[in-house]
């Protein structure tokens, strides 16, 4: 009669933590990164006091350990493709050339303002129209590359920030690994278990970060093949200036030395570091070419006072920003060499200036000055275009596996409900048998 006694107390208890461990689950459908708990109960071992029933043996996590990885890894290429998409889209909106004020309009008018200089080389409108050209021009030039300068150290303060991020992760993963070994709480074990998922993620996202689990719930986080987390310690990593990248930093391990980053770190750095000093480079090809062109030109010919010409431009170091109209032509339109042959009604070497526009002066003789421009703008163009195919691409099979990690790891409501009722029926007839059980205990009592 013992027996029986102790066999309903099993099954109730047990019962009932079945289905605070469903309700958990019901509590939590809605909690981001949340994986369904399901109860495993085991009969209780024969030798044991009331021996027989049913107790709760664990409590287990409804996901594929290996799926869980898969996930993690193609996050971390997803992030690493949306970085760079979103990095490359902000570049591609400072090209928009649909717009007053674009570099290809502003070479266009100001080839055609040295034309109109070249039919009537006395109108002092018409010079103050060439320099006004040329200035919307340089403007036009310094913007573009500004914009690509300030872009690339707003890049630069996302890596450092990313890179704080990460560390807080890391030392966050290291503290669960800490309380994990010291939670007897199957439910509880779980709860963590999740919570170092969730983290693990994120920090593939960041830094494409591998996990390393273990038999006893520990997560250690490996990054470019060396751990940042083990067991209970997190190793920080953190930028210093990068010399190769003046102005700009790199990561490294707490060592110094460099470390070998994936996720949207890694795709923020590709912008900032290859694709954007690329187009600063030919921007600067283009502004320096110009420049040299148009000055030879000029300095053959003669202004109205007959005296040979200056320099158009003036430039320094990164022609694209530095360039300028020669301050010695500002408010002096009479100082434009229109005159090829030194007369002041000659207008031929505003001609020849006019006709650099049609001249295939870069690439090595094969494209014009506008044509480069375009080129530069096309090549930004397909970048983007590359890097959003490739995004949605990883997006895309990210998106599936999270979906398939879901089907199982996610809580459904209307299984829940179903658990709820048989754990809930199991409970209600154990408690039927503890009452019998008791009356007939009653019962002998009184005999």
């Amino acid at each position: 009669m013992d027996k029986l006694v102790y066999m309903a107390r099993n099954a109730m208890m047990t019962n009932r933590t079945a289905m605070e461990v469903i309700a958990h689950n019901i509590a939590n459908a809605n909690t981001p990164g949340y994986v369904r708990q399901r109860p495993v109960l085991a009969a209780v071992p024969a030798g044991n006091e009331g021996a027989g029933g049913v107790m709760l043996a664990d409590v287990e996590l409804l996901q594929d350990a290996l799926l869980r990885s898969q996930v993690e890894r193609y996050a971390g290429q997803a992030a690493l493709y949306q970085a760079r998409h979103d990095a490359l889209s902000q570049v591609e909106a400072l090209f928009t050339d649909l717009q007053d004020g674009s570099i290809s309009q502003a070479l266009g008018e100001l080839f055609s303002a040295f034309h109109k200089l070249a039919a009537a080389p006395y109108s002092i409108a018409v010079r103050n129209e060439v320099l006004q050209r040329a200035q919307v021009l340089v403007t036009a030039l310094a913007q573009r590359t500004d914009g690509l300068y300030a872009l690339q150290n707003n890049i630069n303060r996302q890596v450092v920030d990313r890179v704080s991020e990460l560390n807080s992760i890391a030392r966050k993963l290291a503290a669960l690994n800490t309380m994990v070994t010291r939670t007897s709480s199957p439910t509880g074990r779980a709860d963590i278990v999740a919570q170092q998922d969730v983290l693990v993620q994120k920090a593939a996202e960041l830094v494409g970060a591998q996990a390393i689990r273990n038999d006893s719930d520990q997560v250690d986080l490996v990054v470019g093949g060396r751990r940042i987390v083990d067991a209970g310690q997190a190793f920080a990593l953190r930028t210093e200036p990068d010399g190769e990248h003046p102005g700009l930093v790199r990561v490294v391990f707490a060592d110094g030395s460099p470390a070998v980053v994936g996720g949207s770190i890694a795709g923020l750095m590709e912008v900032r570091d290859q694709y954007i000093p690329q187009y600063i480079g030919r921007l600067d090809a283009l502004a320096q070419a110009l420049a040299d062109e148009l000055n030879a030109v000029h300095r053959a010919g003669f202004d109205l006072n007959g005296n040979a010409g200056l320099d158009f431009f003036t430039y320094g170091e990164g022609p694209s920003r530095t360039l300028q109209v020669n301050a010695a032509l500002e408010g002096q339109p009479q100082l434009l060499a229109a005159s090829k042959s030194g007369a002041p009604g000659d207008g031929d070497n505003a001609l020849d200036i006019a006709m650099l526009g049609q001249a295939k002066v870069m690439e090595s003789g094969q494209l014009t000055m506008e044509e480069y421009y375009a080129d530069i703008v096309g090549t930004i163009g397909s970048h983007t275009s590359a890097a959003a195919d490739l995004n949605k691409a990883a997006s895309s099979i990210a998106q599936s596996l999270e979906a398939q990690y879901q089907s199982q790891a996610g809580v459904n409501l209307d299984e829940e409900g179903v658990e709820l009722i048989r754990y809930q029926q199991a409970h209600q007839a154990a408690a039927r048998i503890l009452s019998v059980a008791l009356e007939m205990l009653d019962t002998i009592l009184k005999l």
